[in-house]
């Protein structure tokens, strides 16, 4: 943008130059004939056009105006008016919609004149003809002559020819007469795409689920850190002799204590039949629903920690049935059997995700080309029975 701009500004300074030189010109030659245009000639009968900002007449050749628009112009501003003066913006009437016509065009119409809209729609059916005959192209995309003429005749404004094939309207005439093959291929899809939403289903409950988790193994970590910690006040009233320990750890210096449990769940090994039943019990329900740790919960979590065996699953609640699925090694301590899971599962189940939305665009897209293929042969075959 910088380099473009630089361009610019030189490109001025040496129009600024050029206008100076051509305002210290002579108006008239030795002759006294009137001199005109920026190479300073007089009329010698040459197309010329005039500037609407400096009244200054310019020869087409010098001004890079090539003779054929010489109908076309509505407004002409010179280089001068224009990026120096900056007295306006030349403007072009619009062009005769057949290409070998440089006329402007006649009203609201595209053409100069009827006659060369007869000739330029005859140029397209005339293409459409040859089009018909070609074997490269997919009969379902193309379009006769016939047919085109009845499409002109039922159409009464531009704006109606532009609208036409925005949409493509349902075939509503009579049933809908689709190919064994076409049936066969639009079952494939459906079934694809049920078993492809059914994946997609599993994968976000599974990334749902694993977001609780992560409430639950943080909470958990919290509530183990905050009642284990030497420095902590609840420590120090549970461990009333706890005063020299707190001074050994205040003398070593060492690092600041967290208990961060590595809270792996095997149910995350489980296949998608097994996690559909999965999801049905107290276990996934529990998880799923989960927000806060009670007070009891608590207690029950740092003597389960403290002392994991024996202990009574049946009087301690439904949390601590589900504390004794989860990994409670310490990862600060490195669990080695789930080293990062956490991390692989999420990253796992997002790449799943995308490659299952992507697969399941694609046979969408699919499906609505062939449904868009279906409609159009029925709409050709009842437009040609009329």
């Amino acid at each position: 943008m910088t380099e473009h701009n630089a361009v610019n500004r030189k490109y001025l300074q040496v129009l600024e130059k050029e206008y100076e030189a051509y305002q210290k010109s002579p108006k008239f030659s030795l002759n006294s004939e009137e001199l005109f245009c920026v190479c300073r000639k007089p009329d010698h009968g040459e197309l010329m056009v005039a500037c609407d900002g400096c009244d200054e007449w310019y020869h087409f050749k010098c001004v890079g105006i090539e003779k054929k628009y010489k109908d076309l112009v509505n407004n002409y501003y010179c280089q001068f008016c224009d990026l120096l003066l900056h007295r306006g913006k030349s403007v072009w009437k619009r062009k005769c919609k057949l290409d070998s016509c440089y006329k402007p065009i006649a009203g609201q119409s595209q053409f100069c004149s009827a006659e060369h809209g007869k000739i330029y729609w005859n140029i397209i059916l005339h293409k459409f003809e040859e089009t018909n005959h070609s074997s490269e192209v997919d009969i379902a995309e193309v379009v006769n002559r016939q047919q085109v003429e009845n499409l002109l005749q039922h159409v009464q404004s531009r704006n109606q020819l532009n609208e036409i094939g925005n949409e493509l309207p349902l075939f509503d005439k009579e049933q809908l007469k689709v190919t064994g093959s076409q049936f066969s291929e639009l079952n494939a899809n459906k079934e694809k795409l049920r078993m492809l939403e059914e994946n997609i289903n599993i994968l976000r409950s599974k990334y749902q689920y694993l977001m609780k988790l992560q409430n639950v193994i943080t909470q958990v970590s919290d509530i183990l850190t905050t009642s284990l910690d030497p420095n902590s006040i609840q420590y120090n009233a549970e461990n009333p002799d706890g005063n020299t320990a707190i001074k050994q750890h205040r003398k070593s210096k060492s690092r600041k204590f967290k208990v961060d449990i590595c809270g792996f769940d095997e149910n995350l090994l489980l296949n998608d039949s097994q996690w559909l039943e999965f999801c049905g019990t107290e276990h996934y329900n529990l998880i799923s629903s989960f927000t806060v740790c009670s007070e009891l919960d608590r207690e029950l979590i740092v003597q389960y920690y403290k002392s994991p065996e024996p202990f009574d699953d049946e009087s301690s609640g439904t949390f601590m049935s589900l504390l004794r699925k989860l990994c409670l090694s310490d990862k600060g301590k490195k669990c080695h059997l789930h080293g990062g899971w956490f991390t692989i599962y999420k990253y796992g189940i997002d790449l799943k995700l995308k490659e299952k939305e992507q697969e399941k665009n694609e046979i969408i897209e699919l499906n609505e080309k062939l449904i868009k293929m279906i409609q159009i042969k029925n709409w050709r075959l009842y437009c040609d029975d009329l």
